[in-house]
């Protein structure tokens, strides 16, 4: 609950979506885990995170993936990020993929 410093009045912050279902993908924030069709994901936390934020928005560069601070990567293009994507990409159904954007960062095709 949050109060107006200047006339009291109270409300309630809205909170934040659980989890998230776009295509044939089911995403949880609490514990981080992506389904495929009903299907858990082997995939570590910190890994759930990333392939998450990328089914949210189809598109993740590599400075949001370091911004998140778990893959311990230091400057943009980081070899941490290139290993956690290709560690996803071992774990991803077949027809689903993650595409490398040139100079970018990575898109998701097929979900």
């Amino acid at each position: 609950m949050t109060t107006c410093p200047e006339c009291g009045h109270h409300w309630r912050e809205p909170e934040e979506p659980r989890e998230w279902i776009k295509g044939a993908f089911l995403v949880r924030a609490e514990p981080p885990e992506v389904y495929y069709r009903g299907r858990r994901l082997d995939l570590t936390p910190q890994r759930a995170v990333i392939l998450g934020m990328l089914v949210r928005r189809g598109a993740l560069s590599h400075g949001a993936i370091e911004m998140v601070g778990i893959t311990g990567a230091c400057e943009a293009g980081s070899k941490a990020v290139h290993a956690q994507i290709s560690y996803i990409r071992r774990s991803l159904p077949e027809g689903v993929r993650i595409a490398s954007v040139a100079g970018w960062g990575y898109r998701i095709e097929g979900a």
